[in-house]
């Protein structure tokens, strides 16, 4: 899983945007995005047969200052990651890996965080997409 999230980490860095994997303790700038594993899903396939296929969901966190410019990177991102919510196919070596708009989770204030350059709570929005990856 790790390196289908590395995949996915660069094709939003090549945008410019930060990204970061499971955590971003320390973050000083905003807006950013999380990856992480998503929640397991019905029929997901063993660890041990992990080589053989992988499917399994990503969450995408994006936390900023303002409604805009969360929503306005959400936009993007979902351009980028699964653009009109179709596949969009990942190169991951030795694999065949594609990634799809699964769910809106939610959309947020962080009301126990405060941003100290603005003295504000940030806004977060998490969306789920669906991997598939299979050997080739």
């Amino acid at each position: 899983m790790i390196t289908h999230l590395r995949a996915v980490r660069a094709a939003l860095s090549a945008r410019g945007w930060q990204v970061f994997l499971i955590d971003a303790t320390g973050v000083t700038k905003w807006p950013y995005i999380l990856l992480a594993p998503g929640y397991a899903s019905p029929g997901e396939v063993p660890l041990a047969s992990a080589q053989v296929a992988l499917e399994s969901d990503i969450r995408v966190t994006i936390a900023g200052t303002t409604p805009e410019s969360v929503l306005g990177l959400r936009a993007a991102v979902l351009d980028v990651l699964s653009p009109q919510g179709l596949p969009t196919v990942f190169t991951i070596p030795g694999r065949h890996a594609t990634l799809q708009w699964l769910r809106h989770e939610m959309t947020e204030v962080d009301r126990d965080v405060t941003v100290p350059a603005t003295d504000t709570h940030p806004i977060y929005t998490v969306d789920s997409f669906h991997l598939i990856s299979q050997p080739l």
